[in-house]
């Protein structure tokens, strides 16, 4: 876990409360929140799910979700996802739709 939270620790938004990571992962079970399976340290993702917040915001544990790449790398592209079932469907398009007013 130490591994993946140096990656990018030159990034502004990558401050001291970047630490919070590994509290979110605990926090959501090790699991991802999108698909409920089990993350693995080679494919976890942890999403801001609000971007925007000032610094001293983003990088709170109640902002931060565990999801697995792919899962990440969905809510984040425009790619259908309606084929996974309602729960899936809804949390993707619930993560989605949030970024989407952010941008706005």
């Amino acid at each position: 876990m130490s591994e993946l939270i140096s990656r990018k620790s030159t990034d502004p938004k990558y401050n001291f409360e970047y630490l919070n990571r590994p509290y979110a992962f605990n926090r959501d079970k090790g699991k991802c929140l999108i698909c409920s399976e089990p993350v693995l340290s080679t494919n976890v993702h942890i999403h801001h799910i609000n971007p925007s917040l000032p610094i001293t915001l983003v990088n709170r544990v109640t902002n931060l979700a565990t999801v697995h790449f792919g899962c990440h790398k969905t809510v984040h592209s425009s790619m259908s996802f309606e084929h996974l079932g309602n729960k899936v469907s809804y949390l993707y398009q619930g993560y989605r739709q949030e970024n989407a007013d952010l941008q706005l």
